[in-house]
């Protein structure tokens, strides 16, 4: 790219990329368990951005996630749809 040009990352393209991602469009949280890490490029999937502007509060956001599930889980009482798994 020639210098001063602009460019753009779409984070929605990129975690949809049929390239990078195995059924993309399915919702499959297990792809980031630790089991699976291998499959998962790198800068392949950028939640918080990446490089040298990567959000500073990347743990505090993450931290506020496992919060807000714990506090789900205590006040709602969860039950899968049966014939779901």
């Amino acid at each position: 790219m020639p210098k001063g040009s602009f460019m753009t990352i779409s984070s929605y393209v990129l975690h949809r990329h049929k390239l990078l991602w195995e059924n993309p469009d399915a919702f499959e949280p297990e792809r980031f368990m630790p089991v699976r890490s291998g499959d998962v490029k790198q800068y392949s999937h950028i939640p918080f951005g990446a490089g040298p502007r990567i959000c500073m509060d990347k743990n505090l956001e993450l931290m506020e996630a496992v919060l807000l599930l714990a506090r789900f889980a205590q006040r709602f009482d969860c039950k899968l749809k049966s014939g779901h798994l």
